[in-house]
């Protein structure tokens, strides 16, 4: 597939390194892209227009998204450090901030998914 051809090179673009997780909502509203760059970004699905960027210490390995409650929508980001941070979107605030310390290992954290 050519890159004219993807629906996300827009917001793939947008981005400044290499992307390592892309979670979109179920209602199709909202996009989140965690990055090498350090930067967690959610977008606009529909005019692609960037919402909110959150920079970390260290490279973003994973995201997901979901709506919150009937406020908008949280973003989950784990990073190369092994820190998970949730963020409200709409208010920029953040909701939840945790460091996994694994015992003999890297403390990456590779996946972040919010439950049903």
């Amino acid at each position: 597939m050519s890159v004219s051809a993807n629906p996300l090179a827009p917001f793939l673009c947008a981005v400044e390194d290499t992307v390592r997780g892309v979670a979109i909502t179920r209602d199709g509203r909202r996009l989140a892209i965690g990055s090498v760059d350090k930067s967690c970004r959610v977008f606009n699905a529909f005019t692609k227009e960037l919402l909110r960027c959150w920079k970390h210490k260290h490279l973003v390995w994973a995201v997901d998204i979901a709506p919150w409650k009937e406020t908008g929508y949280v973003v989950a980001a784990g990073d190369y450090a092994g820190d998970v941070i949730v963020r409200h979107v709409e208010s920029n605030t953040e909701l939840f901030h945790h460091k996994f310390l694994p015992s003999g290992g890297p403390p990456f954290v590779w996946t972040v998914k919010f439950s049903e």
